[in-house]
Formats: C-alpha cells, structure tokens, sequence
C-alpha cells in the first residue's frame, strides 16, 4: 500500500475556507474603491456646480462588500437629477409657464431662485438674459469612465487579496 503526503495542504484548506467567506475576504478592497471613487467623482464633476460636486455622499455600507455612491442633487423642480443632466446631457429646453426662460449668466445671477422675483441688484445682459429656448447640451461621461477605472482596480485588488489570504 502506497501512502503520499500533501506539502501546504493544510494552508490550501485555510485559503479555500477563507474563499467561501469572499465577501469578507474582498470587504477592505471594495471600501477602499468606494472612497476612491467618490473622491474622483467629486474632483470630476464638472466645476461650474460646486454645489453637485459637493453633494456627493460618503460611500454608505449596506452590507459586506456592498457600497452606496449617491448625489441627491436635483433641479429646483425636484424632478432631475443634476448629475445625470451633467453625465448625459439634456434635450432643448422651452419655457413651461412664462413667455421667456430666464438664463443666468454670472454667479450673482445664480444665486436667484427658481420662481422668485429678479432682484434691483441685477443687470441685464451682465447677470442674466431672457431666451426662448436652451440649446441641447452634450455630457461629460464622467461617471463611465470613472466606473471603469474602479473595476479595473476592484478585479487587480481582488485577485491580490485572494493570493494573500
């Protein structure tokens, strides 16, 4: 009768116990990548709204090796998000209830809200303008890049966090 011993068998036991468990095993990897990535979807956004850019929330763990990235910022009608209209761009836009889409041209005539009564301060043709329509925008794609860049990280890390375990 023949007999064989297995060098590192008991370490190749450990290794494929760890892997049942790879959610926990890939936890840090995917954490790391979800600051990484928010922190380059913030830097990406376009400059123009530092408000969007600074709406991007902390990642938010809803399980092991299961991360949230969001940006609740919306258009003051509630209805889209700014982050989408920035990644993908936007149809042309006509006005809905007056005859004229007010267009801001500097920050100060940003700061007028939707609906509110243009205030003295404000020069025509230096903070804002009146159009009858907006012409369509083209996105950034900012967000498939980013995406791809994370899960090329998420595969390399992953496959040197298996080797290491």
């Amino acid at each position: 009768m023949a007999s064989y011993t297995v060098n590192g068998l008991e370490g190749l036991k450990r290794k494929l116990k760890k892997i049942e468990n790879i959610r926990e095993v890939l936890d840090a990897v995917y954490a790391r990548a979800a600051r990484d990535a928010t922190r380059k979807f913030i830097t990406e956004t376009p400059k123009m709204t530092g408000q969007t850019a600074r709406g991007w929330m902390f990642p938010v763990k809803r399980g092991l090796s299961d991360y949230l990235l969001a940006n609740k910022t919306t258009t003051t009608d509630k209805k889209h998000s700014l982050v989408e209209i920035l990644d993908k761009g936007r149809r042309t836009v006509y006005p809905v209830v007056a005859k004229r889409l007010y267009i801001p041209l500097s920050n100060k005539g940003r700061s007028k809200r939707a609906g509110a009564p243009i205030p003295a301060g404000f020069v025509y043709g230096k903070d804002y303008v009146f159009a009858k329509k907006s012409k369509a925008t083209k996105g950034k794609f900012f967000i498939n890049k980013i995406n791809k860049e994370t899960s090329t990280y998420i595969r390399m890390a992953s496959l040197e966090a298996i080797a290491k375990s």
